[in-house]
């Protein structure tokens, strides 16, 4: 999927653009970005891991826009950790860093999910 992705970009002028691996992560820490996103992929890491991302990305962020949520209690597919108040965490911290955000609720179910919303931000 990566490669596809490069290929893509490159194919549209995009030769500028910068991937990093997850164990890489730190990386992305204390640069700006014109925009964030995330797709269904926020809830399946482990909560201290998005909390780190999200902490050190989205102050330094001009845009947002995230599709992702769960039940309330629902188990975390990768790490099998309980993720209770996902969508609560998850709304607050765009809140902070995009006071004017929209948030909707998702109309289609995606990998069988109630619970999604999409959220649009803009600095």
């Amino acid at each position: 999927m990566l490669r596809f992705s490069c290929k893509f970009l490159e194919h549209f002028g995009y030769e500028n653009v910068e991937y990093i691996e997850a164990e890489n992560f730190k990386k992305v820490f204390g640069r700006s970005y014109d925009l964030f996103v995330s797709f269904i992929c926020l809830s399946e890491t482990p909560h201290w891991y998005r909390e780190k991302i999200l902490s050190n990305t989205l102050p330094n962020t001009k845009s947002l826009f995230v599709i992702d949520g769960h039940g309330p209690y629902r188990k975390n597919l990768s790490t099998e950790e309980n993720t209770p108040g996902f969508n609560n965490w998850l709304t607050n911290t765009i809140r902070w860093n995009f006071p004017r955000f929209k948030k909707k609720r998702s109309l289609a179910k995606i990998h069988h999910q109630e619970f999604q919303y999409m959220f649009i931000g803009k600095k």
